[in-house]
């Protein structure tokens, strides 16, 4: 019933087995096995990927529900080991680590006796990807308000920032969207967000970037922007420590104000923590945290 249930959610076979970790043959026949079994076809196959027919619709209804009371009996079958404290995988993005990281394991520790922490950073898509092979329990990521396989709740908007190298004649000084096309940037690859919510502005503004560099490092971006006039767009959290000790400046983008959201996420079909208040409790504290030390941000 998971197979199914993924081979529904990706809408393609490849994605399907690549993310259930299994051979494309072998989960091309338990669908098929599955379709004999119930007597109809459940997909309709074509050179994109496969489209989940009526009929495989009604069961992926009801899949979602036996699959999520599978992983509660788990749970509470596993909670009769007294000794055993339960695990919590949450992911974080690299600005969100960079404001709060020491407080996320402390908070943990304060409010979760029973539970176990396991920390990941990663950007958001990666996150994303995580939640949907099960090994991420909840994350705090942005802009994913269209993935169809997590129930998000969305937080704050958070406004993004023109990094330069140190100009203290720059602080409190605006810039507008337009003014980008007269700096060379250095960006991430074009799976990030920001990349795209970047240049999807300039193309509806028909303004022309001039994307210098294409870096993967952090650490070399910022050493690189530090060192020359080559400018980027980023998270507050990200520079935040290199703007406290005067090593970059940071400005407010305008006229449009550039902003992203971040959410709170965990797989659609994932059930009930066995701390679930506790849980619960510890994301409220940390998102509060968060938005204590972030400037520039309101909420949704």
């Amino acid at each position: 019933m998971r197979y199914f249930a993924q081979v529904v959610e990706k809408g393609n076979m490849t994605k399907a087995a690549e993310a259930l970790n299994v051979a494309q043959p072998a989960l091309g026949l338990q669908i098929r096995q599955l379709e004999d079994l119930l007597g109809t076809p459940l997909f309709d196959r074509h050179s994109r990927g496969v489209a989940v027919t009526a009929a495989g619709r009604i069961l992926y209804e009801r899949a979602k529900v036996i699959l999520q009371l599978m992983e509660e009996a788990e749970n509470e079958i596993q909670s009769l080991t007294k000794s055993k404290r339960e695990t919590l995988t949450l992911g974080v993005t690299p600005s969100i680590m960079g404001l709060i990281g020491g407080d996320i394991l402390t908070t943990a520790r304060q409010e979760m006796p029973k539970v176990f922490l396991r920390l990941v950073e990663e950007p958001s898509f990666l996150l994303v990807e995580g939640i949907a092979r099960n090994d991420v329990d909840i994350a705090l990521v942005y802009d994913v308000e269209d993935q169809v396989n997590l129930r998000s709740i969305p937080l704050v908007n958070e406004e993004l920032l023109l990094v330069q190298r140190y100009d203290a004649s720059l602080a409190d000084r605006e810039i507008t969207f337009g003014e980008l096309a007269k700096f060379e940037l250095v960006l991430v690859h074009d799976r990030d967000p920001i990349r795209q919510k970047v240049e999807a502005e300039a193309r509806n503004r028909d303004i022309s970037l001039e994307i210098a560099y294409e870096v993967q490092s952090l650490n070399a971006t910022l050493d690189v922007i530090k060192g020359s006039d080559v400018v980027s767009v980023m998270p507050y959290g990200t520079v935040a420590a290199a703007l406290e000790r005067k090593e970059l400046s940071a400005r407010r983008i305008v006229s449009p104000i550039i902003q992203r959201t971040l959410y709170v996420s965990r797989h659609a079909r994932r059930g009930r923590f066995l701390n679930e208040e506790a849980i619960s409790r510890f994301v409220e504290l940390l998102v509060a945290r968060f938005t204590e030390r972030l400037p520039g941000c309101s909420p949704v």
